[in-house]
């Protein structure tokens, strides 16, 4: 991969030696290394000249270590960054590789390593991930430009970085599975599962709702003797015996609804109003019925 990779990059800057503004060079660079458990810090700084020598000769990491690349770059006293700009991690082991683009930040291009995550890798499988413990890495930067006299710069800046996984780290509890719950038979509610049914609330007095319910029923019988009156609603009983017994019926219905709601507000849940009603609702449609159709044909 890496040679793929210079050839691509010394192609695009090849033959050109020397352009106007002056030669390009690698100004800084450094390998920085925070431990996240200790908060200790390191930093290693290339040493002349750039571009030849290691920046550091080994480095003993764990996953919890943030570890980045900086480096820097001028051309005439001025920042130069180039078109590419790589960093390649490869396993000392079987040669592995890991290529990682470098983003630029400022006056810097900057590569953070993720050390010890193996999501990172398209390839990796489970069985067989790139980051493993007691494993040795080194890390060789790339860079390339058409302004560069070389065209492209294969720099092995640190030939073993050693990862070690902290093995005091708490681990993430392990997640149940599909079937994993209790079968057991519960004898009782649990504790968050549990409900006082609350006292019913204070009712009004019956003198109260008897006096408020013959009101309510009053303006309703004042319409119909109105009514009578004036021949709207003939109030004469019929002459047989079972159309007369049909009116009956019908009164008392519609009385044992009135007497439903009175229930309702001294005693009665709604339910058991309900319910009531339901029972008295066929016989009061059937013998109302019966009482229109007599007085439509009268």
């Amino acid at each position: 991969m890496r040679w793929c990779l210079v050839a691509l990059v010394w192609a695009l800057g090849a033959g050109v030696v020397v352009v106007s503004g002056g030669k390009v060079k690698i100004d800084h660079a450094r390998i920085s290394c925070v431990h996240k458990k200790t908060q200790a810090q390191e930093a290693y700084d290339a040493k002349e000249p750039m571009g030849t020598g290691l920046i550091a000769e080994s480095l003993k990491v764990t996953e919890r270590s943030k570890v980045s690349v900086t480096v820097g770059m001028e051309r005439d006293g001025e920042p130069f960054f180039p078109h590419q700009a790589f960093l390649l991690v490869r396993r000392v082991r079987d040669d592995r590789e890991l290529l990682l683009i470098a983003e630029r930040k400022g006056t810097h291009m900057v590569v953070v390593v993720p050390v010890g995550d193996n999501k990172v890798e398209s390839g990796s499988s489970p069985s067989d991930p790139l980051w493993m413990d007691d494993e040795t890495y080194s890390f060789t930067l790339i860079l390339g430009d058409w302004a560069m006299e070389e065209g492209a710069i294969l720099w092995e800046i640190c030939p073993a970085v050693t990862l070690f996984y902290d093995q005091t780290a708490p681990k993430p509890p392990a997640s149940p599975g599909v079937f994993d719950f209790d079968l057991s038979t519960k004898k009782e509610l649990l504790a968050e599962y549990s409900w006082e049914q609350p006292e019913p609330g204070k009712r009004a007095p019956v003198i109260v709702v008897l006096l408020f319910t013959i009101l309510t029923a009053a303006p309703t019988v004042a319409f119909f003797a109105f009514g009578s009156r004036f021949g709207a609603f003939p109030l004469v009983l019929p002459s047989s015996g079972a159309q007369r017994g049909f009116v009956f019926a019908f009164g008392a219905c519609l009385a044992c609804y009135v007497g439903s709601l009175v229930l309702f507000w001294v005693k009665w849940s709604i339910f058991d109003t309900w319910k009531l009603m339901l029972v008295l609702l066929p016989p009061t449609i059937f013998t109302g019925h019966r009482v229109l159709a007599d007085v439509a044909a009268r």
